[in-house]
């Protein structure tokens, strides 16, 4: 047999429903709080450190950057004409 709830029994919304107007304020702030301290305790880790790139990584990159700007002159260069 299915057993209903009755509205005296739901015992955390009845005082914030039927409570006064001071009541619900102080739950309101209550659970500000506490969400609150929640999402500060939630992001207190310090952030770690991102690892430094090897020589070898820094080397490559360089390499690809430069090889990207010598193609980028060369293609400028066919769309230009010649100053005399």
């Amino acid at each position: 047999m299915r057993r209903y709830v009755k509205r005296d029994e739901w015992f955390i919304i009845n005082p914030i429903m039927e409570g006064t107007m001071q009541a619900r304020l102080g739950y309101l702030i209550m659970c500000g709080w506490i969400i609150g301290v929640c999402s500060l305790l939630g992001c207190a880790d310090k952030p770690k450190a991102m690892p430094q790139p090897t020589s070898s990584q820094v080397k490559s990159d360089s390499d690809r950057f430069f090889d990207k700007m010598k193609q980028d002159e060369r293609e400028q260069g066919k769309g230009m004409a010649p100053a005399h």
